[in-house]
Order: structure tokens, then C-alpha cells, then sequence
């Protein structure tokens, strides 16, 4: 509608989970039906500046261990069994989105607010003195509302880089699990992804990423940070062949380290480190339509 544009959307699903436990011969699962909205709206002032408004219902469903009411006892000290009770979590979206174009810099910037109903959350309840039991359980409701903005900046000719940062409020009420179950605070998070063209043949990429401290319910997430490098080399006619080796976690940083804590009953600092620098060698070969297309547009141009 001249530089006005809208989409609509409703999406329909019946979902259904069935497991069997063999060795108790236990049935669990469940089955739901869902309505999913979506509204997307533009406002187009010219080909540098468009504002959006969007709204979208979600939906997050259990993993089979969420679920599955088996007990891990791999930390003796923290065993882990799953809630055939959970049932997925409901977000409703709103963003408000501003893109603009400055010389040949690009800057997106929205507001959003999430409202999660029934969030799926971690619960510890305490066995012993020593031990706690860790499921799965779903809260009342939680929001967070924030603010990202992204920039794209071509530094020079042979190097660009992305950047994006995020500030957000989080409040969680719980109060469903627990009497006076609830947690609010403030986070941000920050990434930076770099491309530099070296001698017009490879592209070295690096991405670093940083998580300051989050809550949950029964307590907070700590910061967490790392940086992962790769080198991709085009070759072959027209490109077709793409070589990357790439390293994760270069410094060996990622981790998550959750503080989890119920005022005079128990307290719980757990650190995972799972295996997170890996170095990887990848080969693709593009071929078909698409490859034919530019090969046959190359030829043309070389003839003219």
C-alpha cells in the first residue's frame, strides 16, 4: 500500500510426544494443539530508512530429556531427572525496528519485549545436606524486555565487521514451584564478527562474543566469553571449490558456571566445560543450476 507493507500469518499444529520406559513399562508424554499469530508491518520512507513493527507467537518445546522420567546419576551429588509433566512454553514478541543507512554504514536498532508463559525452567529441589535433585518444571510466566542494535561497518576495502549489542531486563515469577519464587535483573551481551579478504584469495573471520550475568530463578548465570577464528579459501573455476579450517574457543573460554541458591536451604556453584575448542577442515563443491548460470554469465561477459 504505496510505502506501507503488511503480512499476516496463523499457523495451525497438533503436536504429540509419546515415550515408553521399558524397564518400568511406564507410559509418558503428551499431546496439545496450538494457534501460532504473526503480524509484520513496514513503513518504507525511502531506500536508506524503513521502520518495522512486528508481533509473533511462539512456541518452545521440551528436549526428550526434559521429559523422559529417568534419573542420571552420572554427579552423585546432583542427579538429574527429567518431567513428564512439563509442557512447552508459550512466547508472545513485540519489536519495533528501525534500519537505516548512513554513507555505507548499516545500523538496525529495535526494542522488543518477550512474555513467556509456562517457561520451561531448571528446579533443584534438596535431598540431603549434601545432594540436590535437578528436573525440569514450568514457572508462571517471564519478561524480558531490551534493546539491540547491530552495525555493519566496512573498515576498509578488504575488511568489515559486524558488531551487536544487547541490553535487556529479565523478570521470572515463579511463585507456582515455590512461596515467593521470583528473580529479576539486568544483562547485556555483545558480539563481534570480522572478515578481512588477504591477498584477494583467502578470508580470515573472527568472532568474538561475551555474555555478562544472567538470573533464572533460583539464581544466576555467571559471565562467559570466548572467540573462534576461521580461514576460508575459494579455488576451482568460477569458485566452486571452498576450503575451511576453523578453530572454536581459540582461548579455551567458553563454560558455564550457574550459581543456584534457595535463601537457608542450599547453595550450588556448577561449572560445565564441555569439550569446546575443536579444530575443523571442511571441503565444498557447488555444482548445478545456479553454478551453470554464473559460468554462462562469465563466458558472456569474457565474449563481450
Amino acid at each position: 500500500l504505496g510505502k506501507f507493507s503488511y503480512q499476516a500469518g496463523l499457523r495451525f499444529e497438533r503436536y504429540t510426544y509419546q515415550g515408553h520406559l521399558l524397564d518400568q513399562n511406564k507410559d509418558f508424554g503428551y499431546d496439545m494443539n496450538g494457534l501460532y499469530p504473526s503480524v509484520y508491518l513496514t513503513e518504507k520512507f525511502n531506500d536508506d530508512n524503513d521502520l518495522h513493527l512486528n508481533f509473533s507467537r511462539r512456541v518452545n518445546r521440551p528436549q526428550w530429556w526434559q521429559i523422559t522420567p529417568q534419573t542420571n546419576y552420572t554427579n552423585p551429588q546432583n542427579p538429574q531427572v527429567g518431567n513428564p509433566n512439563i509442557h512447552p512454553e508459550r512466547t508472545n514478541l513485540v519489536e519495533l525496528a528501525y534500519n537505516t543507512q548512513l554513507s555505507n554504514i548499516g545500523v538496525n536498532t529495535t526494542l522488543y519485549l518477550k512474555n513467556t508463559l509456562d517457561p520451561m525452567m531448571a528446579y533443584n529441589k534438596p535431598l540431603s545436606s549434601d545432594t540436590l535433585l535437578s528436573t525440569f518444571e514450568n514457572g508462571n510466566y517471564s519478561n524480558t524486555y531490551g534493546a539491540e542494535i547491530i552495525v555493519r561497518v566496512p573498515i576498509v576495502k578488504w575488511w568489515d565487521a559486524t558488531t551487536n549489542f544487547n541490553l535487556y531486563q529479565t523478570d521470572i515469577n515463579a511463585n507456582n514451584l515455590s512461596d515467593g519464587l521470583s528473580n529479576s535483573g539486568f544483562s547485556w551481551f555483545a558480539k563481534l564478527n570480522s572478515n578481512m579478504k588477504l591477498f584477494d584469495t583467502y578470508t580470515l573471520q573472527l568472532t568474538g562474543q561475551y555474555n555478562a550475568g544472567s538470573v533464572i530463578a533460583q539464581g544466576k548465570v555467571q559471565p562467559s566469553g570466548g572467540l573462534d577464528a576461521a580461514i576460508r579459501r575459494d579455488f576451482l573455476p568460477h569458485k566452486a571449490g571452498t576450503l575451511v579450517l576453523s578453530l572454536s574457543d581459540v582461548f579455551n573460554t567458553y563454560r558455564t558456571n550457574i550459581d543456584t541458591y534457595s535463601e537457608g536451604s542450599f547453595y550450588q556453584d556448577a561449572i560445565t566445560k564441555p569439550e569446546t575448542r575443536v579444530l575443523k577442515l571442511s571441503f565444498t563443491y557447488s555444482f548445478g543450476k545456479d553454478l551453470s548460470g554464473e559460468r554462462h554469465k562469465a563466458t558472456s561477459e569474457g565474449n563481450g
